[in-house]
């Protein structure tokens, strides 16, 4: 088990739109707090208001320019926030699962071997961490990265795909997009609201 971790986010900073989806970024990551609080794992004494982290994010891209990937990690005591230059391309310049659908860009992907539990309570599945073992497990099992394929796509005893190991699902269901069910072991509420 992790000794050692920080909550996650990841979050779009775009100089003309601001930092994308962030009130849900921070509700999750506040929510995240809490389970770990109550499961007492990790060292999370205090819950980062969302002021605290909106001021970490404003900070970070102060002197940036451009599009930004903001990687924004809590380890119970302090925010930090990474930044990396992000150029939408092609792979990722869609603001809509429709958008990314007419594209005709496509990414080899395959089904792990092996299944998640069902119905887990593993903290480490259900909240975004640094704590990756599971995903990096099921990416060298596959061999994802290598031989052209993109990336792995997770799934539990139940037979529901959960996410892969880098993104999460959206399909398209009678004409509808949707993702899988919180229940199946992911946390994509972010791409349910945004009624894709």
């Amino acid at each position: 088990m992790a000794t050692s971790f920080s909550l996650l986010e990841t979050i779009l900073y775009e100089p003309e739109k601001g930092f994308y989806l962030v009130d849900g970024h921070i509700e999750r990551l506040q929510r995240s707090v809490k389970q770990f609080q109550e499961a007492r794992v990790g060292n999370f004494q205090e819950i980062p208001s969302a002021d605290a982290v909106k001021c970490a994010l404003k900070q970070a891209v102060e002197n940036t320019s451009g599009h930004q990937r903001l990687r924004l990690l809590y380890d119970g005591q302090q925010l930090t926030v990474q930044t990396a230059d992000f150029t939408p391309s092609i792979h990722n310049a869609h603001d809509t699962p429709n958008e990314a659908a007419s594209s005709d860009e496509a990414f080899k992907i395959t089904l792990d071997t092996v299944p998640l539990q069902s119905q887990t309570t593993d903290l480490f599945i259900t909240c975004k961490t640094t704590y990756r073992d599971m995903y990096n497990t099921a990416r060298e099992r596959v061999r994802a990265g290598q031989d052209g394929l993109f990336d792995v796509v997770l799934w539990n005893q139940d037979g529901q795909v959960t996410e892969t190991s880098i993104a999460n699902i959206t399909l398209r269901k009678h004409g509808r997009w949707v993702t899988p069910k919180l229940a199946s072991g992911t946390s994509n509420k972010h791409v349910i609201i945004a009624q894709v």
